[in-house]
């Protein structure tokens, strides 16, 4: 599956609230039964977080899926099909 800037914006929201936590990767990936390695690659915006594990880093975090969006909050779904096809 190809990523694209979103994937790698929402790795980069998800790096900023693990860290703010006090998580490391490895502890962060225990807490949601997946590796160390899957969580680097959400992280660099080299795989996409699939809705099961939004869901569970929205937890374990305390987060609205929201947030993972908010950059495109509030755009016209024309200005966000545009950003999409410029990747």
């Amino acid at each position: 599956m190809k990523t694209s800037a979103i994937d790698r914006e929402i790795g980069a929201r998800l790096r900023m609230k693990r860290l703010a936590a006090g998580l490391d990767q490895l502890t962060f990936a225990e807490q949601l039964n997946t590796t160390g390695q899957r969580i680097r690659e959400f992280e660099a915006g080299l795989a996409r977080v699939d809705p099961q594990t939004m869901r569970s880093i929205c937890r374990l975090l305390n987060l609205s899926v929201s947030y993972f969006f908010e950059p495109w909050m509030g755009r016209s779904e024309s200005n966000v099909a545009a950003c999409s096809a410029a990747e």
